[in-house]
């Protein structure tokens, strides 16, 4: 199902948020025509098409609407880096062998 076409509208006028107004107008008028013909079915399918829209929408600024973050697997090889890393600062020996082995691998 297209919701565009179901609300009689081109998906090109609906760009920005400002554009919802317009739908949610063109929707509101489609839904109370059939329900004055009592038909039930398109009511439901307007409701559906305007929701889609309204997704849609969301959908088209990803950005204001993206969840931040890493992924968990990201994380998990953070944490066993930065264990790594501190377990290196800790022991003395580690780390006199890794300045040894840069200081070779510059010369």
């Amino acid at each position: 199902m297209d919701p565009y076409k179901t609300l009689g509208i081109s998906k090109n006028d609906v760009k920005h948020p400002s554009d919802i107004d317009k739908v949610r107008h063109r929707a509101k008028k489609l839904y109370k025509r059939y329900a004055e013909e009592k038909n039930k079915f398109q009511c439901k399918i307007v409701m559906e098409a305007f929701g889609m829209v309204q997704a849609n929408m969301k959908k088209i600024g990803e950005g204001a609407y993206k969840l931040l973050g890493r992924g968990r697997k990201e994380r998990e090889l953070d944490r066993h880096f930065n264990h790594q890393t501190k377990e290196i600062k800790k022991d003395r020996r580690a780390r006199r062998t890794l300045k040894q082995a840069s200081k070779r691998s510059e010369e």
